[in-house]
């Protein structure tokens, strides 16, 4: 709280820094100016980036300025433009440089399992079905609950198993609480289910934004990817797939680094799909998703791809925005991991009864 109060002093100070500027060039040393200098010590020993005195004066927009200024009597101009007025934001700058401090810090105390759930939730997507409220509504409370609990790293329910194995595989789950995410049991159950509620919307997503689309039927050994989608540009031809950078099988490969299990995932259905889709004269596209919800780089460009296809239409009202697209896919992507755990704790406990 303390560095936060500091930052809303140091904003309230640039604001007010016209004024108490006589005050600054007569070397009074008010309560005004005392507090002057200690916000700014304080922001300096919270790793606040300081601008070297060489590069006193520069323009805002040189790489040289840093949120404060050398000194704290450089403060109205330190922050004036070429146009002389003052920069605006000055608050959220600072607080974000403490953040960036404080989270670097907390991520070189975290275990593993942290710093990689940390890492893929600041990846793109991840977080949509946090900040498109309208779309958020359309959760239950639970459903809700059990995202946000995922987010924050806690067990999926205040009522963790009672049991060490699972029942189903037969794998130790003491140190994987969202072991149903890469239990093999589950995959031709809630989570097919996950990946086809994707497939579909990203389908209807496309052929509202003036695209054609065919769905390829599928089974375990297919070797065709789940769609194809026509634009003006060419034909690509497209695989949904999930997955779970805390997986024990890859978690040792991806510690720490965001949208590695993405880049992983998209490598593998690239060896798996690209000769064929090329055979057919296509282009190919992995769709990776994270369970925490992270879209990877070529799932990305595939939307903003759409997109662009459907602005070159009149816009009507069953198009499919970007940004409805995002919100849809993010909720529908929490759902349907709520909807995998209740399905794995119920065949547990029918396991355990049977």
């Amino acid at each position: 709280m303390e560095l936060i109060a500091a930052s809303a002093r140091w904003s309230g100070i640039v604001v007010g820094a016209c004024e108490t500027e006589f005050l600054v060039e007569q070397a009074l040393d008010t309560p005004l100016i005392l507090d002057r200098k200690f916000t700014f010590d304080t922001l300096v020993d919270a790793k606040v980036p300081v601008t070297a005195m060489a590069h006193f004066g520069c323009d805002t927009s040189s790489d040289h300025w840093m949120t404060l200024p050398a000194s704290p009597a450089f403060v109205l101009s330190h922050y004036r433009d070429a146009n002389g007025t003052t920069m605006r934001h000055v608050q959220h700058r600072v607080s974000s440089d403490l953040h960036k401090h404080v989270r670097a810090q907390f991520l070189r105390a975290s275990d593993p399992h942290t710093s990689t759930r940390v890492a893929s939730c600041k990846i793109r997507g991840a977080s949509a079905w946090l900040t498109h409220v309208s779309a958020a509504l359309s959760m239950s409370d639970r459903e809700f609950e059990f995202a946000l609990r995922l987010r924050c790293g806690l067990p999926p329910s205040s009522s963790p198993p009672s049991f060490p194995v699972c029942p189903l595989c037969r794998t130790d789950i003491q140190s994987d609480v969202f072991h149903f995410f890469s239990c093999p049991k589950l995959k031709r159950r809630s989570l097919n289910r996950r990946h086809d509620a994707v497939q579909n919307g990203l389908a209807r997503y496309a052929r509202s934004n003036s695209c054609i689309v065919s769905i390829t039927p599928k089974r375990a050994d297919s070797k065709v990817p789940d769609l194809r989608v026509v634009m003006a540009s060419g034909a690509v031809q497209v695989d949904v797939s999930g997955t779970h950078p805390l997986a024990p099988s890859i978690e040792g490969k991806v510690h720490g680094v965001a949208g590695h299990a993405l880049v992983m995932r998209e490598n593998s259905k690239t060896s798996k799909y690209k000769d064929f889709a090329e055979s057919q004269g296509d282009t190919f596209s992995p769709f990776a998703i994270e369970s925490y919800g992270g879209l990877g780089e070529k799932a990305l460009d595939l939307v903003k791809a759409i997109s662009e296809e459907g602005a070159c239409i009149d816009a009507q009202s069953y198009r499919f925005s970007k940004q409805q697209f995002m919100a849809w896919l993010s909720v529908t992507w929490q759902r349907h991991n709520y909807w995998a755990f209740t399905e794995w704790s119920r065949l547990c406990q029918s396991a355990r009864r049977g």
